[in-house]
């Protein structure tokens, strides 16, 4: 049986909640102090584990403001209506990418 719209919507929300409160929640963390100490492996390792915790915490600042974006669509009935064409965004997109603008169609005719 074919998922209704509104339990892809009730999906799409749960996991935003989700990803929102694991987000928040690691950038409240401080990078790890033991990054520092010379308990470390090496000076190589503790330099990549550091570039690799800032990267990580720069792509959730990235995405954090469309997540936002995403659960304020939910609650104005906008949630899941392609930015540029107006049509719905495909149910299998919503799913992989819930905190998208645009369907999979306009990015394809934008190309």
């Amino acid at each position: 049986m074919k998922e209704s719209r509104k339990d892809i919507v009730l999906f799409c929300e749960q996991k935003l909640i989700s990803l929102r409160d694991a987000y928040l929640n690691t950038l409240r963390r401080p990078i790890p102090k033991d990054l520092n100490s010379p308990e470390s492996i090496d000076q190589a390792a503790r330099e990549q584990k550091l570039r690799d915790s800032i990267y990580f915490r720069d792509r959730i600042k990235a995405i954090l403001p469309d997540i936002l974006s995403a659960l304020e669509r939910i609650k104005d009935g906008t949630f899941g209506i392609c930015e540029a064409t107006g049509n719905q965004i495909e149910d299998r997109r919503l799913k992989a990418v819930p905190w998208t603008k645009v369907s999979i169609k306009a990015i394809k005719e934008a190309a």
